[in-house]
């Protein structure tokens, strides 16, 4: 997605990522990740993905995630991750990544 659909977040009176992130400094670290092309979805995985580690979660790459996308119109809809403590459970998600479809619809009248 174009950075242009998240500038209404750069506005400093917007505070929706700062409280998402629990991270008030968000936009200079931003700046910084926009200037080298990264997407804006990105660099908010990767940050939650820090402040997850600093609760003593293990750290999630963007890699590690799923995106989801809508069927109609296939635009990105939201990410999914596991984030846990045990490397057990890493090792399940990575299954789960590894061995799981694209769930498109539920099946219902098939």
């Amino acid at each position: 997605m174009p950075s242009e659909t998240f500038s209404t977040y750069e506005l400093a009176e917007n505070t929706v990522v700062e409280k998402f992130l629990g991270f008030p400094n968000w936009r200079a670290e931003w700046l910084t990740a926009k200037a080298k092309r990264e997407s804006f979805s990105s660099f908010l995985m990767k940050q939650f993905s820090n402040q997850m580690q600093a609760r003593r979660y293990i750290q999630v790459p963007v890699a590690e995630t799923k995106l989801v996308r809508s069927t109609q119109k296939n635009l990105p809809l939201y990410r999914l991750a596991l984030f846990t403590r045990h490397e057990r459970g890493k090792g399940h998600w990575e299954q789960a990544l590894k061995y799981g479809s694209d769930q498109l619809g539920l099946g219902f009248g098939k």
